[in-house]
């Protein structure tokens, strides 16, 4: 019986501190939860209930995400959205997939990909507007880059103005457009998402100028 106990002790205890070990191993590592889609979105359609999921990631993979990805704790910003770009099973939900305005409409046409909201605050921009109309966009250098000059990028064709479609909209009323990029047009859409994802970091990246094309 000593003997048994002699090896059963040291067993257990090692059970015990290999468990107690595990549990200050897993209270260390903190996970972030982000909203992965569960089925394809297309553009343009509304995030169901049944669309979107949690995704767990440990926090030292996730620091790149934490300020350009919508955290499952907030959830309740999908509501009312629609996607601004066809999103795939499995994606991770940005922050810039859900820019849309409450209601907006996108004047979306066969072989879109995405709407991107450019922000219009102290842009010098033409005084009228309409949803169907191509614009160039003039981008400032990007101030990591000393060789990085102020740009002009498109044609890109406007599918909203403000927050609904109107057959004419004065820009002055409006505080952003959106613009979607064709499917072949991807080193466009490239440098536009580029741009927009530097103008959330960096408040001097705002646009320049706009160029109306009709």
């Amino acid at each position: 019986m000593k003997n048994t106990l002699k090896l059963v002790i040291p067993l257990v205890l090692g059970l015990l501190a290999g468990v107690f070990n595990f549990m200050a191993l897993k209270s260390s590592v903190k996970e972030i939860q982000f909203i992965k889609a569960t089925q394809d979105i297309p553009i343009g359609a509304s995030f169901g209930a049944g669309s979107v999921d949690k995704l767990t990631i440990l926090s030292q993979h996730a620091e790149d995400l934490k300020e350009a990805a919508v955290l499952y704790k907030d959830i309740g910003l999908l509501s009312g959205q629609t996607a601004t770009r066809t999103i795939r099973a499995g994606d991770i939900i940005f922050y810039r997939d859900t820019e849309g305005l409450p209601g907006e409409i996108y004047d979306f046409r066969k072989g879109d990909e995405a709407a991107l909201p450019v922000r219009l605050d102290g842009v010098t921009a033409p005084p009228k507007m309409r949803v169907g109309d191509y614009v160039e966009l003039k981008i400032p250098g990007d101030s990591d880059d000393p060789e990085s000059v102020p740009k002009w990028i498109g044609p890109f064709r406007l599918v909203s103005v403000g927050a609904t479609i109107s057959t004419l909209s004065k820009s002055k009323d409006s505080k952003r457009i959106s613009v979607a990029c064709d499917v072949k047009n991807k080193e466009m859409l490239d440098e536009l998402e580029r741009f927009i994802d530097r103008s959330r970091s960096r408040e001097g990246a705002k646009l320049i100028n706009i160029k109306l094309n009709r």
